[in-house]
């Protein structure tokens, strides 16, 4: 069972800290998934969230750093032999 674009948004919203507005229109754009907004090509991402350059670096750099929190918590508990989340 695939998201609603209104889940997905909210998502975007609570993970990276960001409007509503802004959540919506990375929607709206296309973007399903951090993945998505950590590595898409800049210019396509600027263009989609209507950002300047500032936040769109900075859109991705949340992204990314959620995304790699993510991964080393994984691995820490694949460590500890704690079941993956």
């Amino acid at each position: 069972m695939s998201e609603s674009p209104e889940d997905i948004a909210g998502s975007f919203q609570r993970t990276l800290q960001i409007s509503r507005s802004l959540a919506e229109r990375l929607v709206a754009g296309g973007l399903t998934c951090l993945d998505e907004i950590a590595y898409v090509p800049f210019e396509e991402l600027r263009e989609i969230g209507g950002l300047w350059e500032e936040e769109t670096t900075a859109l991705r750099n949340l992204a990314r750093r959620h995304l790699l929190t993510e991964e080393l918590r994984r691995q820490d508990d694949l460590d500890h032999g704690l079941p993956d989340a």
